[in-house]
């Protein structure tokens, strides 16, 4: 399991796999939810704030989120489950929903037809690939007006609406 939590966040923070939704950390939302099918290391660069994160870490060089998963995975190894830190109201029966659909090599998750970067690496070199359809909405966080209806739908949960 890798959580990516260290990139530039150009979009929205520098520290964005550390801002806070539902009382937590984003990255430490998806590394809770991901640690549940597995052991979870955090990718992050060299200098960024994601570097603080506690647990054991991989640094990637900074080029770009499909250069570092590469460089992620081949560091920790396949079969490798990627979660970027911005899906942090992911659950985990959707990351199920990914490994029981997933036969190719390298599969997407797709929410209504949109990647948002969580996937599955069989393979560090894949041949085959799968995009697997969720059928429902992931909120990825990619800039402040995501992290409000994230941090609103917190509200919703708390207060028994959703």
């Amino acid at each position: 399991m890798v959580v990516m939590a260290g990139g530039l966040g150009t979009r929205l923070s520098p520290d964005k796999p550390l801002l806070e939704v539902c009382g937590r950390p984003m990255a430490l939302r998806m590394a809770e939810v991901g640690g549940r099918l597995g052991p979870v290391t955090f990718a992050v660069v060299r200098g960024r704030p994601g570097e603080g994160l506690p647990g054991p870490k991989v640094y990637t060089s900074g080029r770009g989120y499909e250069w570092d998963v590469v460089e992620a995975v081949e560091a920790v190894g396949t079969p490798a489950l990627v979660l970027p830190a911005d899906v942090p109201l992911i659950r985990v029966d959707h990351l199920f929903a990914l490994v029981e659909g997933c036969e190719a090599d390298l599969c997407n998750l797709l929410s209504l037809g949109r990647f948002v970067g969580i996937s599955l690496w069989r393979s560090s070199r894949p041949a085959t690939h799968q995009d697997v359809e969720l059928g429902e909405r992931i909120l990825n966080v990619n800039g402040p007006v995501e992290l409000e209806l994230a941090r609103g739908e917190c509200a919703k949960v708390a207060e028994g609406r959703s």
